[in-house]
């Protein structure tokens, strides 16, 4: 069985532009996993470079995020009625509640982030959070 490592969009964004330390805690985290996130990382990793114009930020972005390492999941309706859930137990954002309810369907063993909301979810519906910190 592969291992299944969910990467929301801050962990997406340390691992693209972060500096040189944290972008290794992402990989080191996720190493050896098949890496999955929801389509909705799309939106949240390319708003800033966009927002500036950065080009090489956003083919950064879109490269990482079309290789075979990745898989984007979109969000049907179990998983958004799973996001609503979420979201109204634990008082999540809503884009935060998708990226936990997409990992928890599709099985993933471990969700990565630099998010201190998701703490609270640790080893809900098997998913163990792992923290990475900026420091």
């Amino acid at each position: 069985m592969e291992r299944l490592v969910y990467l929301d969009s801050s962990a997406i964004m340390r691992l693209v532009e972060g500096e040189l330390h944290v972008a290794r805690a992402v990989r080191e985290a996720a190493d050896g996993g098949l890496h999955v996130t929801s389509v909705i990382a799309i939106t949240e990793c390319l708003v800033h470079p966009i927002k500036h114009n950065d080009v090489l930020a956003i083919a950064s972005y879109r490269s990482i995020l079309a290789s075979p390492q990745f898989r984007l999941i979109s969000a049907d309706r179990a998983i958004s009625e799973q996001a609503a859930t979420l979201r109204a137990h634990y008082r999540l954002k809503t884009p935060d509640a998708i990226h936990f309810a997409t990992a928890m369907a599709e099985g993933c063993q471990s969700l990565i982030t630099s998010d201190a909301d998701f703490k609270q979810l640790d080893n809900l519906g098997g998913v163990k959070v792992v923290m990475i910190t900026l420091r």
